[in-house]
């Protein structure tokens, strides 16, 4: 698929977190995401006419932001109940962990909210459960986490092999976090 991103603004992130609902995804850990939608109301008003009609169409795409290493970009198309486009944009530096819980999750939730808002004094508010599904992104993401932490060490004074194998277990460590829930479910 073919994105243009010169028409779209993304939406930066206010706050994320992981919310743990007993009757969603089996107790696994799920993303969530508020974002600052003051510039596109139609947002919130899309969260909410998902919440009084049934599920609508959403198509997802995860990409690389143009002229920036450092930002990808989840685009969100809607085209029911309410027939909407926008991008939300990922630091990698800051969000490495949120993104790699969204591609494993296959999900997020979304919230839209004002500056200072916290997932956790949100819980009961106005949010939709949207489905990442799988959209070939993975295997380019599995490599961009693994070199973004592998120079990250790397400039925190680790030599080549010892930055390796602290990525290595750092993503190993933050994949374990998102399957804890599940595995312990499975073995009771």
């Amino acid at each position: 698929m073919l994105i243009n991103y010169k028409r779209m603004t993304p939406l930066d992130i206010i706050a994320d977190g992981l919310i743990i609902n007993s009757s969603v995804g089996e107790l696994r850990p799920i993303p969530a995401v508020i974002i600052d939608s003051q510039t596109r109301p139609e947002i919130s008003e899309f969260i909410d006419a998902h919440i009084n009609q049934p599920p609508g169409d959403i198509t997802v795409q995860w990409g690389e932001q143009a002229f920036s290493k450092n930002n990808l970009i989840l685009l969100i198309i809607a085209s029911r109940p309410v027939k909407l486009e926008f991008g939300i944009r990922f630091n990698i530096s800051a969000n490495y962990a949120l993104i790699n819980g969204i591609i494993r999750s296959n999900a997020m939730y979304l919230q839209t909210g004002l500056k200072g808002d916290k997932v956790s004094n949100r819980i009961g508010t106005s949010q939709i459960l949207l489905e990442v599904g799988d959209t070939g992104f993975e295997i380019k993401w599995n490599s961009i986490l693994l070199n973004f932490l592998i120079k990250n060490f790397k400039g925190k004074g680790f030599k080549k092999e010892q930055a390796k194998i602290a990525a290595h277990k750092e993503i190993s460590t933050l994949n374990d976090l998102l399957d804890i829930r599940q595995n312990n479910i499975k073995n009771q």
